[in-house]
């Protein structure tokens, strides 16, 4: 009677095991999305940036850094958001090294900084900022 006993137990601690892991990998992948909804935000606040400049290009009306202002802050607090995210994430995977990506409006444009250098945000390998694409697992960068 022993055997089955053990068995059970070592069932149940199997069970208990693997439904901790599984609610990792949910709240992972919640903080993952979190992350990527609030880039996809940011880059919406630069659209509309972009679409204020234009529209006051067209109109021959000066536009000025008061009016982009409200929206400049918007950003910053997005990407205040994203880097509380990022120290989630890497609480909840110590043993993940990979450098979080930065937030989107805080990358150098690739043009004026040809020797800098990025990280895979898939795979973590080193890349020239100017690449597309992660020369080790492919991922568009």
């Amino acid at each position: 009677m022993s055997f089955f006993k053990k068995l059970s137990e070592t069932v149940l601690d199997t069970a208990s095991t693997i439904g901790s892991k599984s609610a990792d990998l949910v709240e992972t992948g919640k903080l993952k999305l979190q992350r990527n909804q609030l880039e996809n935000s940011i880059k919406d606040k630069k659209t509309a940036i972009g679409d204020l400049v234009y529209e006051a290009q067209k109109k021959g009306s000066d536009l000025s850094i008061e009016d982009l202002a409200p929206l400049f802050a918007e950003i910053k607090d997005l990407e205040s958001q994203i880097e509380a995210v990022d120290e989630k994430l890497r609480k909840e995977n110590p043993q993940d090294q990979r450098p979080v990506t930065p937030p989107l409006s805080s990358s150098v444009p690739q043009e004026n900084n040809p020797g800098a250098t990025v990280f895979c945000s898939q795979c973590g390998q080193e890349l020239p900022a100017t690449a597309k694409f992660c020369n080790k697992c492919g991922q568009p960068q």
